[in-house]
């Protein structure tokens, strides 16, 4: 049985219609979770008003579960996570993503490193799991591109994988839910919180 502690960070994926791919992320997941003994880590998953029970995939974990009455996007989705969040740190990760082994240890240590930090930006893997010559193609342009422009410290965050202080993200007004497909939705709170003279640290290991 796990038992959690006291919350620090929350976990927020949001999904649409991707059941299969949410398994897998969730399972490499609570993988770290478990593996790095954090009890001071939960798991929110929203459901973006999919037409498929993903809720049956993700409830197969400790997660808990949410889900938008109709589509409505990410944004709104994300926005949802941080209202339900009882961690001070919030991290989103996208449902097609495999967190790296000790991803959760590597964001911890960052914020506690320094408390100035106001967000830790994790990396596209030169390897990804799903093997189709697009997926590696734009993967692997991706990881050089982030290391090409975000060096150590970055000018926004991209919501496939980032960890905020959950303050400073609600500080920004949270994502533009007009903007209904994933596309530019995290862009305006990452240049708010860039442009107020914050933090975003670039981490290649998360």
């Amino acid at each position: 049985l796990w038992k959690m502690g006291k919350i620090s960070i929350s976990v927020i994926i949001p999904t649409f219609n991707r059941g299969s791919y949410l398994k897998k992320c969730l399972n490499a997941l609570f993988g770290d979770i478990i593996y790095g003994k954090h009890k001071d880590v939960e798991v929110i998953v929203i459901d973006d008003g999919s037409t498929e029970n993903v809720k049956k995939q993700a409830t197969e974990f400790p997660v808990r579960f949410y889900r938008l009455k109709k589509n409505s996007g990410p944004a709104a989705a994300r926005n949802l996570g941080i209202r339900k969040a009882k961690g001070d740190i919030v991290f989103f990760i996208d449902s097609d993503v495999l967190l790296q082994n000790n991803g959760i240890s590597h964001i911890k240590k960052n914020f506690k490193k320094d408390r100035n930090i106001a967000a830790v930006q994790g990396n596209y893997t030169k390897y990804p799991y799903f093997t189709n010559f697009f997926t590696k193609y734009k993967n692997f342009l991706l990881h050089y591109n982030f290391l090409k422009y975000h060096r150590k410290y970055g000018k926004g965050i991209a919501t496939f994988c980032v960890a905020v202080k959950k303050n400073v993200i609600k500080g920004t007004g949270g994502f533009n839910e007009g903007l209904k497909t994933a596309s530019i939705e995290d862009e305006a709170p990452g240049l708010m919180i860039y442009s107020k003279g914050k933090k975003i640290l670039f981490d290649n290991s998360v």
